[in-house]
């Protein structure tokens, strides 16, 4: 015989409320005998109940679980997720700052062809108390529903706006003190290797920019791109177009290291030195960069605090603040590549 609460409640003539209270550990607090709250434990151990796990979520405020979502188009290995760095210190980060706040993550992976509802259903059907999103950028009608149905939502590099918490580290600022570097050693003709279209490349292109610019004003030069192309943050993308395009400048600005290292092992091939004839610089701090001939010279994407932080500013949203958005202060990596 199944029993419910509705039949627990029957069974010692007391109110489903009460046995709720019991099952849920608020017995005392609720003026239940300690006598009363034994006998039901007891009962409902010998009948093998167990609540309704979906109606307990329904009825409160915050389930204590939020969702990671992350998007497939920032995956550098499609078969296995978490072989990338950054998405892995992302996760990680999230996770056990969550741990310390008693939170669990469920972690979902998403991809154009997936249906857009299963996304809404983690949020509607009370299976999450928020999410955390890793990707380019969010669909409008995404925003949309989130912004009408006042959804706790925080993206990870994802550009700021009104409604939406959002978390990202200082690139711009990064790539333009690194481009800097490179003008004070005299580099003048430049190969700029872009990722996917995104706002984190977006405002790294901007930093880029804003350092030519200024050099160009002081010293009355002109710095130039020879050679401006797409890899889609893939190493072997950006390999295969450094073996057969004209080396026609002195200077590489990659938008993630993994561009960098397949810059790196094409012009090496080719016989060019590193840095004597070329600088590279990439972006995120993969280990990998410190392990190449010679290093390369990045700046720290910060993964695990950008995880980290993303958590704690979706707790803050759970917990009824206002959404904003955080600037995570980087840090550049100079090796022997410059």
């Amino acid at each position: 015989m199944a029993y419910s609460l509705e039949k627990i409640a029957k069974e010692f003539g007391i109110s489903k409320s009460a046995v709720s209270f019991i099952i849920n550990g608020k017995a005392a607090e609720n003026r239940i005998s300690p006598e009363l709250e034994e006998k039901v434990k007891e009962f409902c151990e010998s009948v093998s109940y167990r609540p309704n796990i979906h109606a307990r979520r329904m009825s409160s405020r915050i389930v204590g679980n939020v969702g990671l979502l992350i998007n497939e188009s920032m995956l550098a290995d499609r078969e296995n997720p978490f072989s990338d760095q950054i998405i892995s210190e992302i996760t990680g980060g999230a996770v056990l700052a969550a741990a310390k706040k008693g939170f669990r993550v469920t972690i979902q992976l998403y991809d154009s062809s997936m249906d857009e509802e299963k996304v809404f259903e983690w949020l509607r059907n009370r299976e999450v108390d928020g999410l955390i999103y890793y990707g380019d950028s969010f669909d409008w009608d995404w925003m949309k529903s989130f912004l009408e149905e006042k959804r706790c939502v925080v993206g990870i590099g994802i550009e700021p706006m009104d409604g939406v918490s959002t978390v990202n580290i200082n690139n711009s600022e990064m790539m333009y003190e690194l481009t800097r570097r490179l003008i004070r050693r005299g580099r003048k003709q430049y190969c700029y290797v872009t990722g996917t279209d995104s706002y984190v490349g977006y405002t790294r292109l901007l930093g880029m920019y804003d350092a030519m610019k200024e050099g160009r004003a002081e010293a009355g030069e002109e710095f130039g791109l020879a050679n401006h192309f797409c890899a889609d943050f893939s190493e072997d993308k950006a390999y295969a177009e450094f073996m057969k395009i004209p080396l026609n400048f002195d200077a590489v600005i990659c938008e993630n290291d993994d561009m960098a290292v397949g810059a790196l092992r094409a012009l090496r091939e080719r016989g060019v030195r590193i840095p004597e004839d070329v600088s590279i610089i990439g972006a995120d701090n993969i280990k990998a960069t410190a392990y190449t001939d010679p290093p390369i010279t990045t700046f720290d994407n910060m993964s695990t605090e950008l995880g980290k932080t993303a958590f704690n500013e979706l707790y803050r949203l759970i917990n009824g603040e206002k959404p904003r958005a955080t600037e995570l202060e980087s840090r550049i990596v100079e090796r022997n590549s410059i």
